[in-house]
């Protein structure tokens, strides 16, 4: 497995893996219609867009077997109250369901941690939906804690 930051060329295979894994992921969480509904072909033309300028988001992808499996975004919080604490923000991160259990979650979530001891952050923060029982459990594996804010 390689980490690696994310280029233009990477758009489609990030929004691939976004639109599959929230299909998968939110299953039984969000409505069925709404997961249905999202499209590979809007995604990619966002990540296109996103990837082609510079902005605060670090966007990252891990691959195995030479194809990306998965990628995150991070960089300083975005909520006001926490970026005047110096914390940093974990914004998304996904992996190719048929890859869960892999390991790469784990190794892409280190990756960024150890980014925010680089970049000097506080704390380290993110936002899980809360049925998402699956990836908080990843997270929670890597020392996240719940502060209860919702």
């Amino acid at each position: 497995m390689h980490i690696r930051y994310a280029t233009k060329k990477d758009a489609k295979h990030i929004a691939e893996i976004q639109v599959e894994a929230w299909r998968e992921g939110y299953k039984g969480i969000m409505p069925a219609e709404y997961l249905k509904s999202l499209s590979v072909k809007e995604k990619t033309k966002l990540w296109d867009d996103a990837l082609s300028k510079p902005g605060k988001g670090i966007n990252m992808v891990i691959e195995s077997n030479d194809a990306v499996s998965g990628f995150s975004v991070y960089g300083p919080a975005r909520d006001k109250e926490l970026s005047n604490k110096n914390m940093g923000e974990l914004v998304s991160l996904n992996i190719s369901p048929v890859l869960w259990g892999n390991g790469l979650g784990l190794a892409l979530t280190k990756y960024v941690i150890d980014s925010a001891y680089e970049h000097k952050w506080n704390f380290l923060c993110l936002w899980v939906i809360k049925k998402n029982t699956r990836a908080r459990k990843v997270y929670e594996r890597m020392g996240f804690l719940i502060d209860g804010r919702e």
